[in-house]
């Protein structure tokens, strides 16, 4: 479910039943979205089928040219990314996770490594239990781009890693392994 305040999409998306990533005009969706197609990470996989891959209907995303929010669910875990990057306001970029998958010590792993990602990548972090909250604001937009793309490979690396394997690191592993896989895609998105 998409909301196009205006400026989101392109005007040639408004006739389409399924939105690409071409019909996006949204800058910080597209950026969240690069991330989220990150050729890198794959998506497929064994997958309980009371828990499937894709996106929960309760997913949806509200764009305009320089604003995105947007809320996934996927399998019992909820992502929020909200930017604003307009000129004029405070630019910022929000991140927001609740996980519900795994047993407290996985958990405890998945959450420990998000948090050293994101603080790496300029974010004040806050966690309590499985709930963690990432700010980042202030900053020249091409650093929120690259924000963005750093929580769309994010969401796609911990959902596709699962927490079995996440629990099988060290906080500092999972943020070593995380930032070689970000720095490859920047430098060759291919």
């Amino acid at each position: 479910n998409i909301f196009n305040l205006g400026g989101g999409l392109f005007p040639s998306a408004a006739e389409r039943a399924v939105i690409s990533m071409e019909d996006v005009r949204s800058i910080p969706a597209w950026s969240l979205l690069l991330g989220l197609v990150c050729p890198a990470v794959s998506w497929s996989g064994e997958r309980h089928e009371d828990t499937p891959s894709v996106p929960h209907y309760s997913s949806y995303a509200v764009l305009s040219q320089f604003f995105m929010h947007c809320t996934l669910r996927l399998e019992q875990n909820l992502y929020v990314a909200e930017c604003s990057c307009e000129d004029g306001v405070e630019k910022y970029v929000r991140f927001r996770f609740k996980g519900g998958t795994g047993t407290r010590a996985q958990r405890r792993s998945r959450l420990g490594i998000m948090r050293l990602i994101l603080e790496k990548e300029g974010f004040a972090v806050s966690s309590r239990g499985d709930y963690l909250e990432a700010l980042r604001s202030g900053e020249e937009d091409v650093l929120l781009q690259r924000n963005l793309v750093c929580l769309g490979l994010l969401i796609a690396w911990v959902q596709s890693s699962g927490v079995e394997t996440l629990e099988g690191m060290s906080f500092e592993q999972g943020r070593d392994i995380f930032r070689e896989l970000l720095t490859d895609f920047l430098f060759d998105p291919s």
